[in-house]
């Protein structure tokens, strides 16, 4: 899978920062933060589905000793009944499913339509806390960007050098 990197860059006068989500060479989202509430809800509502499905699956299959078939026939009918994931706002988006070999679950993982890559639900959770790990960064980053410049006049390029350095010591 292509790799997708979260980060607070400076916005273009220099004066801020913003958070950016970005998924390949050619997509970069920039997140405040309410589209990165609505962007995390969207990845964990997906988990939740997916794990949900896997839970019935388990249940049908092995409480009830409903053949696969069955079980699948049951979730499929499920699917048609929820609400849609906000899969519109952005051009990441994400498919729940579940393995019928092993019955983990797991996230198709989509970037403008095309399947890039699968998740599965640790890395899913973990993305979905970065998302809102970095848009409070944001602010903060900001904040020390513009004390490393007034309080110690330290050159511009150089301070935003300094602040994208923080994750090292972190």
């Amino acid at each position: 899978m292509s790799d997708i990197w979260l980060r607070t860059q400076p916005t273009a006068d220099g004066k801020t920062y913003v958070a950016t989500l970005e998924a390949s060479d050619d997509v970069s989202i920039t997140l405040t933060p309410e589209t990165a509430l609505r962007y995390a809800r969207t990845v964990l509502e997906a988990v939740g589905q997916a794990e949900y499905d896997a839970a019935v699956l388990k249940q049908l299959h092995k409480t009830l000793e409903l053949p696969l078939e069955t079980a699948g026939e049951m979730l499929k009918s499920l699917r048609e009944d929820r609400p849609p994931l906000n899969n519109d706002e952005f051009p990441l988006t994400f498919t729940p499913g579940v393995s019928l070999f092993d019955g983990h679950p797991f996230l198709l993982v989509n970037l403008s339509g095309k399947t890039i890559g699968q998740w599965e639900m640790p890395a899913a959770k973990e993305h979905a806390l970065a998302v809102l790990e970095v848009s409070v960064g944001v602010d903060l980053d900001a904040a020390y960007y513009r004390k490393l410049i007034s309080l110690y006049e330290i050159d511009p390029d150089r301070a935003r050098a300094v602040v994208a350095d923080i994750g090292a010591h972190r």
